[in-house]
């Protein structure tokens, strides 16, 4: 057995991978699992972009990461009661999901021709052309009450005098 290896609780990680969305999703999520020896928390972060990003509490003996398929790990994780402590070793092939006598291997990348991801950063979007510019004077035209399109929060109101 590995010493690789960490004890969460099911519900916790089934939080964290609750962005997965996996009852929609058809193409894998792939996440990265860091455990921390030295703090006792299990990292739990999307691949790509690290668009999600959650610590967990964990028990364990050393400092390990994996990169898994997310949409496969949290359909694992969903299957056990909230409160039971699953434990995730970590092995050559892949991520090793038990509690018991139960045992489910995920695989990781790296296998099967798939590749490890590598990080990125989300590029800003072209068409967004910064921050709007306010208006520094105060409306100074009338408005007619029954026109509703011309309603802004600047114009003092009948009912509010």
């Amino acid at each position: 057995m590995s010493d690789q290896y960490c004890d969460v609780k099911a519900g916790l990680l089934s939080e964290a991978l609750k962005n997965t969305n996996y009852k929609r999703r058809k193409k894998p999520l792939y996440v990265d699992l860091e455990f921390y020896r030295g703090s006792s928390q299990l990292s739990v972060s999307e691949s790509k972009f690290s668009k999600f990003d959650h610590l967990i509490e964990a028990i364990g003996k050393e400092t390990w990461r994996c990169q898994v398929d997310g949409v496969k790990l949290a359909k694992i994780v969903t299957t056990w009661p909230l409160d039971t402590v699953i434990r995730l070793t970590y092995m050559a092939v892949g991520l090793q999901v038990s509690n018991g006598k139960s045992k489910v291997m995920v695989p990781s990348t790296g296998l099967n021709g798939v590749k490890p991801i590598k990080r990125e950063v989300l590029k800003p979007d072209p068409n967004h052309k910064g921050m709007p510019e306010g208006i520094d004077e105060p409306l100074r035209h009338k408005t007619d009450q029954r026109q509703t399109w011309l309603f802004s929060a600047r114009i003092p109101m009948p009912e509010d005098k």
